[in-house]
């Protein structure tokens, strides 16, 4: 009988703004899974009905294998994010891969696609080493690329990520290739989109868009602090406190809001990506 029922198509208009989270993960937990199958057959099955934002995480079966969808919720769309868990199918725009191989989530925000996790790679875009700089000195007096992890702890990599001064964001290749580092107005999109930066931390966090409590590393001693408290995310946008500056705005795991300041450039702060 529930065979059956899930062969029912139900026509839907998918009106809802902003389009949150990401195809095939229809109760917006941040992994796809059985679970999202359930809530499929929940809703052919009239048993929970999905609002606008599920429907359309859930109309996940495109034309010719795509994750577009095709404006009904049936059985079609179920099997699709079967094939997602077995990983014989995916669903482009999911996730993003980096140079050095690191599948990152992503979240889809209005009309901008975003990073749901730290920035990790150790390799510009074009495959040169990013250099991994651990002495304290050498990082504050560096006017070159370099990254670092949390007290120079490579365990913090998956945890936390990387923490990169502004010269390695500079040289537009930090990012996965046809992504890019986000500028301060880029931000502002997001931020008044979710409603103001007063909310728009909490809204985040409960599309999974969290902050990973990496902390920063301080451009006057090199010495790590701040974890696992916030993240400090880089812009590529100039001046703040002083000329030279650059603008970085402060998400944390507690406060619901997003703050915004400015450091020298040679400071260690975490990257989110946004999509070209």
């Amino acid at each position: 009988m529930i065979a059956n029922a899930l062969l029912v198509f139900l026509p839907i208009t998918l009106f809802a703004q902003p389009h949150e989270g990401v195809k095939g993960d229809v109760n917006n937990d941040g992994s796809i899974n059985v679970l999202d199958i359930l809530s499929i057959a929940n809703h052919i099955l009239g048993i929970v009905i999905l609002d606008e934002q599920g429907l359309w995480r859930a109309d996940c079966n495109g034309s010719e294998g795509s994750c577009d969808g095709e404006g009904v919720i049936n059985i079609l769309d179920a099997l699709k994010i079967v094939n997602i868990i077995l990983g014989s199918d995916g669903c482009s725009g999911t996730t993003v891969t980096d140079i050095d191989g690191n599948v990152y989530k992503v979240v889809t925000i209005g009309d901008q696609i975003w990073m749901a996790e730290n920035l990790k790679t150790t390799k510009f875009s074009d495959g040169e080493p990013i250099p991994n700089v651990t002495d304290n000195s050498e990082w504050c007096s560096r006017v070159t690329p370099a990254y670092c992890w949390y007290n120079n702890n490579s365990s913090n990599r998956d945890t936390l990520g990387g923490l990169y001064n502004w010269y390695a964001v500079n040289t537009g290749k930090l990012a996965p290739t046809g992504w890019h580092i986000p500028s301060e107005a880029e931000w502002n999109i997001l931020i008044s989109y979710l409603g103001g930066e007063t909310v728009a931390g909490s809204r985040l966090a409960d599309i999974g868009f969290r902050a990973q409590g990496a902390g920063q590393r301080t451009s006057d001693f090199g010495i790590f602090n701040l974890s696992p408290d916030l993240d400090k995310y880089w812009t590529i946008t100039q001046g703040g406190w002083e000329p030279t500056d650059v603008k970085y705005c402060v998400l944390t795991r507690i406060a619901p809001s997003i703050s915004w300041s400015s450091h020298p450039k040679s400071a260690g702060h975490s990257v989110r990506c946004v999509k070209d």
